[in-house]
């Protein structure tokens, strides 16, 4: 696991629960002096990071890894990757069809980082389907959590579930009510020139 992720759990465990929280996982998982942002780290040393955190939080690693994906949305910490993601639209519906962008983004940013491809589907109005290659673990509950977070930043009530969880894809399913859309739509109008 790159440890710009490993990082980002340790900060957003640390502003959520506390430091003593931190210190007392950090110890019992190993990582007393806590991670670096630009190394890398065996994926064994973030899966026992999260079972510690979910025994202690009593909850499963899957609300961790969505709780993480808010995060990034609201931290000082990860302002400037909110900022990046910020630009992919002026609506959640067009936020959504930047996301097959990012991937390409980070890896400009980040050359050694890997997040898996991302592929946006709409099969019906108003539905639709995040596919989360495989490479990253948790990213399907990442992606959930931070989709969540998203639509409430747009004033959008949209349902955001993680739908499959296979080895291969994970598939985050996205509904968007009628009125969400009809705003986009309008909203579109109103920018577009006059002639």
């Amino acid at each position: 696991m790159h440890g710009i992720v490993n990082r980002g759990l340790q900060l957003f465990l640390i502003e959520g629960y506390g430091e003593d929280f931190w210190r007392e996982l950090a110890v019992s998982s190993d990582q007393e002096c806590g991670f670096e942002a630009l190394l890398l780290y065996d994926d064994e040393v973030t899966r026992a990071l999260m079972s510690a955190a979910a025994r202690r939080l009593n909850c499963t690693r899957a609300e961790i890894w969505e709780g993480f994906g808010a995060f990034l949305t609201r931290s000082h910490h990860t302002a400037s990757f909110w900022a990046l993601l910020r630009f992919g639209g002026r609506d959640f519906t067009s936020f959504l069809a930047s996301l097959e962008d990012v991937p390409g983004q980070i890896q400009l940013a980040l050359p050694d980082f890997y997040l898996p491809p991302l592929k946006v589907l709409e099969p019906s109005p108003g539905r639709f389907e995040l596919h989360c290659g495989a490479g990253l673990w948790g990213l399907g509950s990442i992606a959930t959590g931070l989709l969540r977070a998203v639509a409430q930043d747009y004033q959008t009530a949209a349902q955001v579930e993680l739908q499959n969880t296979g080895a291969q894809a994970e598939v985050v399913c996205i509904t968007v009510p009628q009125t969400a859309r009809a705003n986009s739509v309008k909203q579109a109008g109103e920018a577009a020139p006059h002639g």
